[in-house]
């Protein structure tokens, strides 16, 4: 579960110049950025009426970000197995094991196939990529040669 945070929407600045002093545009080199990056979107995002300033930092910022993860989900992609591609997206939509097994059919298939006492099923691997939202291949492993 994540952490929640009361935020001040009025200590954030409301022009241009004022947002860069807190947190200068620059590229996102580390998951370190990226969480930085992250959490002022998060503060940008709930305020209720955006300067037009505030509008455009949270444009580029969040664009800075969405390359930043398509560039390192390709890398992450490539190395990580079909359980660390689930256990990323079950860290992404907030969810645990049991919920896992919910979407499985069953509650006590989630936390085992995260351990690695269960393989995922065909009828698995069908209902994780209509949930995801995802292409069925991400759960397979890449054949070896």
């Amino acid at each position: 579960m994540r952490n929640t945070r009361t935020i001040n929407t009025k200590s954030i600045p409301t022009d241009y110049k004022g947002l860069m002093e807190i947190f200068p545009l620059r590229p996102i080199r580390d998951d370190i950025d990226l969480d930085n990056s992250l959490e002022l979107v998060d503060d940008l995002a709930v305020i209720n009426k955006p300067t037009a300033d505030q509008a455009d930092y949270l444009d580029v910022l969040s664009t800075m970000i969405e390359a930043y993860e398509r560039d390192n989900m390709d890398d992450f992609l490539s190395r990580s197995g079909p359980i660390g591609r689930l256990k990323f997206l079950l860290t992404e939509h907030s969810m645990s094991g049991s919920d896992l097994g919910r979407v499985l059919g069953n509650r006590t298939t989630g936390p085992a196939v995260l351990r690695g006492e269960r393989g995922l099923s065909q009828r698995h691997i069908k209902k994780l990529a209509r949930y995801f939202g995802v292409n069925p291949g991400l759960f397979l492993s890449p054949a070896k040669g």
